[in-house]
């Protein structure tokens, strides 16, 4: 695992989904961000708890240009970071074009194209 500073972490987005690890059954609680006014590179943010509900105060980015993280993994297993680099395999193009058009996209529309199964 390659653990960079976290000049890429973004807190200053305006739409941002959620995605519950039960619901999706994902490993973990996620929240991708679209840009926004934050001038930083689109990351996704893994929930590194085992909690149910999302935990700001627990987060991994994970960088969808080239997979680096930054943070700690905490809970996270060897096999839950893969998981999640595969999930960004599978959804590049969406996840980019969210954070390129995040404010004219449906939240909804966004969730029902990503793949899951991964």
């Amino acid at each position: 695992m390659n653990v960079e500073p976290s000049s890429f972490f973004c807190a200053d987005t305006q739409e941002k989904v959620n995605l519950s690890r039960r619901r999706y059954g994902m490993p973990a609680n996620i929240t991708i961000s679209a840009k926004g006014n934050a001038g930083c590179a689109p990351v996704i943010m893994i929930q590194t708890s085992d909690l149910d509900r999302m935990d700001c105060r627990h987060l991994l980015t994970m960088s969808v240009a080239d997979k680096k993280t930054s943070g700690e993994p905490g809970d996270l297993s060897e096999s839950d970071l893969r998981y999640f680099e595969r999930f960004i395999d599978a959804n590049r193009k969406l996840l980019l074009r969210y954070w390129n058009e995040g404010e004219s996209m449906f939240i909804d529309d966004v969730i029902e194209a990503l793949k899951f199964d991964v």
